[in-house]
């Protein structure tokens, strides 16, 4: 009697088990690979960002490369400076002016660098500190600088949350800051949003790059308050200039001075200007060993005196190299000061190198 064939044998059964067991490992495998692949790439597309963001900006002068004179027609925003291979100062402060100034080119580029994610920039640079001890006469010479100290910080501890004291204690001549949150770009950020947003994010990039500034600050017209410190001129004088260049003050119909910080390559120098029983005036010390010595004054007209730029900066010799120069604001009593360049100094300077560190966040959310 013959007897029907089984449809499974013992060892046709046991394969079916090892395929379906291995065909579920491979599949759990590809589907945590998948997952890790998946997390990966979104890692690498999130630090893409800053580092992309930063390697635009300080690699690329921009397009074209002036766009500094015309931020609306710009296609590609850059701040290398080609002669020195840092950060142009000039295309610095133009990019912070236009998102001020709320350009639209200017903003939809940063926000398609920043592929429409929340962003801090900082900008910090060299920390410049004075202090300048003045006492009261009732000589000719209204003011009298008993010593001046100025201190450089490099700032290597610079944090980028604006909660630092380093940020919220020190002048904006020190640093620039763009945030953008959801829609909003900004130059002066909320804090309280700020550090919301940011906390309350999922992931949060950082990158950093360290390098040098190039800074010429010039305007043949400079209209001040001396509300606190302010850099309105910084550059590397190229030669000695000629005694017939001009630097005139005008000041209000009021009585008060204005204390001005001069840095003439290693020498400091601090220059008093003011108005008193109707007329303006000025005075120029230098800090020596022991203290400060008077060097000249000048007496003005009504509203107005004219100084040599050759007396703020001394002649030295141009075949040893250029000569830093600046010249800050330190405060003063007047509400108001302008300075006009009527010799055309400008012409003489060339950019300083100074040390510049850009710190760039970028973190998720609405």
């Amino acid at each position: 009697m013959r007897r029907r064939g089984q449809l499974f044998s013992l060892d046709a059964m046991l394969a079916f088990v090892l395929v379906v067991i291995m065909f579920g490992t491979v599949t759990a495998t590809s589907e945590s690979l998948r997952n890790e692949v998946t997390s990966m790439v979104g890692w690498y597309e999130r630090a893409n960002i800053a580092d992309n963001m930063l390697d635009v900006l300080t690699k690329s002068p921009g397009e074209p490369p002036n766009w500094t004179d015309n931020p609306s027609g710009v296609l590609s925003i850059g701040l290398a400076d080609n002669r020195t291979g840092g950060v142009s100062y000039v295309k610095m402060d133009a990019l912070v002016k236009a998102v001020r100034n709320n350009v639209p080119a200017v903003r939809n580029i940063l926000t398609n660098m920043s592929a429409n994610k929340n962003f801090e920039l900082l900008f910090f640079l060299g920390k410049w500190s004075f202090e300048v001890n003045l006492s009261n006469t009732t000589g000719s010479i209204p003011l009298n600088v008993t010593n001046v100290t100025v201190n450089y910080e490099f700032p290597t501890n610079a944090s980028g949350s604006l909660s630092s004291g380093l940020i919220t204690g020190l002048s904006p001549s020190f640093y620039r800051v763009i945030v953008k949150i959801g829609s909003d770009l900004t130059t002066t950020p909320n804090l309280s949003q700020l550090l919301a947003s940011r906390d309350n994010a999922t992931w949060v990039e950082f990158s950093e790059r360290r390098t040098t500034l190039s800074l010429l600050n010039y305007s043949r017209t400079v209209n001040i308050t001396p509300s606190g410190v302010q850099n309105v001129l910084a550059g590397t004088l190229m030669m000695s200039l000629p005694p017939y260049l001009l630097l005139k003050f005008e000041v209000p119909n009021e009585t008060g001075y204005v204390i001005f910080v001069v840095r003439d390559g290693n020498s400091t120098k601090v220059l008093g200007v003011w108005h008193r029983n109707g007329l303006a005036g000025a005075a120029l010390w230098e800090k020596v060993t022991d203290g400060v010595r008077l060097l000249k004054s000048w007496n003005g007209s009504q509203n107005s005196v004219e100084i040599p730029w050759a007396e703020l900066f001394s002649a030295f010799d141009p075949d040893k190299g250029g000569k830093v120069v600046e010249m800050w604001v330190y405060g003063g009593t007047l509400s108001y000061v302008v300075l006009q360049d009527t010799g055309g100094i400008g012409g003489f300077l060339e950019p300083v190198e100074e040390p510049l560190v850009i710190k760039l966040w970028v973190w998720d959310g609405p």
